[in-house]
């Protein structure tokens, strides 16, 4: 993974978000052009009216809804920036969100399960007053990432949490012999514990 210094930042890129974005156009127009011979029979009828709910929905919900995906998507897999200012997000090639390391109140690691590709995942959250910035498992030379941020963390004595919310644990949280308060307010934020480093 080659990494380049930008603002005295070390800048670490998504691995596979130009695959992913590229699939999502691909099946944006595949959408689209499936659904074409209903609009083009539609309009030999004489009237679009003809055209069945279903059709309607995917000729323009799902290419929209596949967009937004694509707009998530990019919105959570920005550039990320690390260096003795503190870290940063990156968009269209411009600092877009910045996090000083004496402002950083806490980083967050939590375990995921990932219904989409059947797999645990890991996902990081560094937390100031008023600005989160996330990155996962996904972004490239992450030992490298992890190694850099905690050196920080221990310079700045950063408080770590990590957070468990994985399908196993929270199977184990369902069948134990706690009260059922404790019980719903472990499912929903998960198994969270002090660790030192990332």
């Amino acid at each position: 993974m080659k990494l380049r210094q930008r603002d005295l930042l070390t800048i670490y890129r998504y691995r596979s978000a130009r695959l992913t974005i590229m699939y999502v156009v691909t099946m944006s127009a595949f959408v689209v052009f499936a659904c074409l011979p209903f609009y083009i029979g539609g309009r030999r009828i004489g009237s679009l009216e003809v055209l069945p709910l279903f059709a309607w929905c995917v000729l323009f919900l799902m290419p929209a809804m596949s967009l937004g995906g694509m707009l998530v998507f990019y919105l959570r897999c920005r550039p990320l920036g690390i260096g003795d200012e503190g870290i940063a997000t990156f968009m269209l090639g411009r600092r877009w969100k910045f996090i000083d390391w004496h402002n950083v109140k806490k980083v967050e690691k939590f375990r995921v399960y990932d219904s989409f590709f059947y797999e645990y995942r890991r996902v990081f959250l560094v937390s100031a007053d008023g600005a989160r910035i996330r990155f996962d498992d996904w972004i490239g030379d992450l030992p490298n990432l992890l190694a850099t941020m905690n050196g920080y963390i221990a310079k700045y004595q950063i408080p770590v949490f990590a957070v468990d919310r994985g399908r196993d644990t929270l199977r184990g949280i369902s069948g134990s012999a706690m009260d059922s308060i404790a019980q719903k307010k472990l499912l929903r934020e998960g198994v969270r514990t002090t660790v030192s480093q990332l």
